[in-house]
């Protein structure tokens, strides 16, 4: 995940403001990593950081040769960027980031999307929250749970989805929705706990480090707003 980190970086130093949304949000709650069983990686930005965003992401991809970065919002509605370093758990074969898009409407005290169409009040999103992702703290929403119900029917945290592959290993199941402990001896969820100061600083060590499944940790209350 060494050039997500590099592109978060580059975005954040341009000044961009971005948080890991959808399935990513749901798999670094839930997993601290990606969802074993997705394909990409979600992030969204605000519309009006576009400009500044594709101009970091330009210069990027003429550094990076394993990128490649796609302006598709005319098909759909978003970007993607493909890293061809980073492998899918399941598949083997190299992740895409989908860049999203967001609006804040003052008035209504509504934070808009178009893809897909929802709109949250931005209390839920901001102020954004740093939450461990494949061995660095990333960006995510303020009330990730109340996202989380937002764009998923069922209760994620209790239950799994897992038709995102059609020529997935799980493509075949009867049920595409199980619930989670029926695939806890085959993929890691996270445990949701409170820290103390202390405790967070060890925690900021651990993650550093990597040792996400040492520290079995996912949820910092009351210490990681930005």
């Amino acid at each position: 995940m060494q050039q997500l980190g590099r592109l978060a970086d580059e975005l954040e130093r341009a000044g961009v403001d971005f948080y890991l949304d959808m399935g990513t949000a749901l798999g670094a709650l839930r997993h601290l990593e990606m969802i074993p069983y997705d394909e990409d990686i979600d992030l969204r930005i605000d519309e009006e950081q576009k400009a500044a965003a594709k101009i970091v992401l330009e210069k990027l991809r003429y550094k990076w040769p394993g990128m490649l970065f796609q302006d598709t919002e005319w098909l759909n509605q978003h970007w993607k960027v493909h890293l061809r370093d980073i492998l899918d758990p399941v598949l083997d074969r190299p992740v895409a980031i989908d860049i999203f898009f967001y609006q804040l409407n003052r008035t209504t005290d509504q934070l808009l999307i178009r893809e897909p169409p929802f709109s949250f009040p931005i209390g839920d999103i901001f102020p954004t929250r740093r939450r461990p992702f494949h061995g660095r703290w990333y960006r995510t929403p303020n009330s990730i749970e109340s996202m989380i119900v937002g764009y998923f029917p069922n209760s994620s945290l209790a239950e799994c989805v897992y038709y995102l592959h059609d020529d997935s290993p799980f493509a075949s199941c009867s049920r595409p929705v199980v619930p989670c402990r029926a695939l806890a001896d085959r993929f890691d969820f996270a445990s949701t706990i409170q820290l103390g100061s202390g405790q967070l600083q060890l925690l900021r060590a651990a993650a550093a480090a990597g040792r996400w499944r040492a520290a079995g940790l996912a949820y910092v209350a009351g210490a990681d707003r930005l």
